[in-house]
């Protein structure tokens, strides 16, 4: 009979490995601003920033069901809020900063994770994923069908109106990886910064449940295809 065993707050919890790693990503970062030098415009735009782009999602999933054990499936669901909500934005309200619009519309698909997310927490097992999937395809069906969310464009492909930070254009492939590049570096380093605080606190014995419901939760275990020893 599979069991799990519960017990006080976890001291397995690792912090990420910094001095090795740490050069590993400045090298990374590095060699990421000198990219523009030698690619060309159909590389920044149709591979390297849609693959950073990607690769951040996938550190988010990472902190979502790698350290707190919750499925999510519906990850598209909100990283397209966060693009649509930056796009009306910029296009519908044009004193506000890219900077600005960007934190904005990062909290708006926060909100809107947390309240698809909240029902999650009473539902068992694989359906712990059911409201992140109810999601994707209600804001495909929402976008899809109210044109205002895309400006009346009827084929939905849509162009930020203006990329500008203190007077410097970001509209060319180049100036669109630099922004990629830079927010995805600050993004990381809010990712570190969480990780290494919720490990301090469960080494420290002190409450990081918040980061550790795989252990308590055999639910979540299960969901995450996961099996707790006997």
């Amino acid at each position: 009979m599979t069991t799990l065993q519960e017990s006080g707050p976890s001291k397995s919890l690792r912090q990420p490995a910094f001095g090795v790693g740490t050069l590993a990503v400045v090298a990374g970062l590095i060699a990421a601003f000198a990219v523009p030098a030698i690619a060309d415009d159909y590389w920044l735009s149709s591979i390297i920033i849609p693959m950073v782009i990607m690769g951040l999602a996938g550190i988010g999933l990472n902190l979502l069901m790698g350290y707190t054990g919750l499925v999510s499936i519906g990850s598209a669901a909100f990283m397209s809020i966060g693009a649509f909500s930056t796009y009306n934005l910029l296009l519908r309200a044009p004193f506000l900063p890219l900077p600005a619009v960007l934190i904005i519309a990062g909290l708006i698909a926060a909100i809107a994770g947390v309240i698809f997310g909240l029902p999650s927490l009473r539902i068992k097992g694989f359906y712990l994923g059911a409201s992140t999937l109810g999601a994707q395809f209600f804001f495909e069906w929402l976008f899809t069908n109210f044109s205002w969310f895309s400006n009346d464009s009827q084929s939905l492909t849509i162009s930020a109106p203006r990329l500008q930070i203190l007077d410097y254009d970001l509209q060319s492939a180049t100036g669109r990886n630099y922004l990629v590049m830079a927010t995805t570096a600050l993004l990381i380093a809010l990712a570190f910064a969480i990780v290494s605080k919720a490990a301090s606190a469960a080494n420290g014995w002190r409450s990081a449940t918040w980061m550790s419901p795989p252990r308590s939760s055999a639910s979540a275990l299960r969901a995450a295809s996961c099996c707790p020893s006997a």
